[in-house]
């Protein structure tokens, strides 16, 4: 490990502040732990993409200054839920399309205008089902005036499509095992 470190910027401490070190060949090289408390890791120059973990035992990835990504992880037992925090509002016959890198999951879709929610298994092999639909506006197929999820058999991607007549904000996560 290079001995010379050279710090090249330190800023004050008003919400711009920043402390950059580095070595001879431009890395930063840590033998120990690195704590940041619950704050930000900045990925990109406009500082819109970045990594933080404020909750216990979730990561949540920021792409735009969005939530697009977040991570529960539960150690020892295989389980893995992603997903959870993509909302965004999708015009009536809007469509997404949900992919599981593995052969099944499931997949909870709620329409946050309303309140209305339902979840869905999925598999590769064979469509999508219906496993909750409490509020009665889902469906596993495309019908107008609904929730609609739905796929093709041999494929780990499903469409969900907004049929309830008009602009909806929804909330979309999925779970699989790892």
């Amino acid at each position: 490990m290079p001995s010379d470190i050279q710090v090249t910027n330190i800023k004050a401490n008003d919400g711009t502040a920043g402390l950059v070190i580095s070595d001879s060949t431009g890395n930063a090289t840590f033998s120990g732990d690195i704590d940041v408390n619950g704050n930000k890791i900045i990925l990109d120059a406009d500082a819109d993409s970045y990594f933080k973990s404020n909750a216990d035992d979730q990561i949540d990835i920021f792409l735009a200054n969005s939530g697009t990504f977040n991570f529960n992880f539960k150690l020892n037992t295989g389980f893995t839920e992603f997903g959870a925090g993509v909302t965004a509002s999708y015009a009536d016959d809007a469509t997404l399309t949900v992919t599981s890198t593995q052969n099944c999951a499931l997949v909870y879709i709620t329409q946050e205008t309303d309140g209305f929610g339902a979840l869905f298994f999925m598999a590769k092999k064979g469509g999508t089902v219906l496993v909750a639909d409490p509020s009665g506006e889902a469906r596993n197929a495309d019908v107008d005036g609904y929730i609609n999820f739905f796929k093709s058999d041999g494929s780990n991607s499903a469409t969900f499509k907004n049929r309830m007549g008009g602009t909806k904000t929804f909330r979309i996560g999925m779970a699989s095992y790892v």
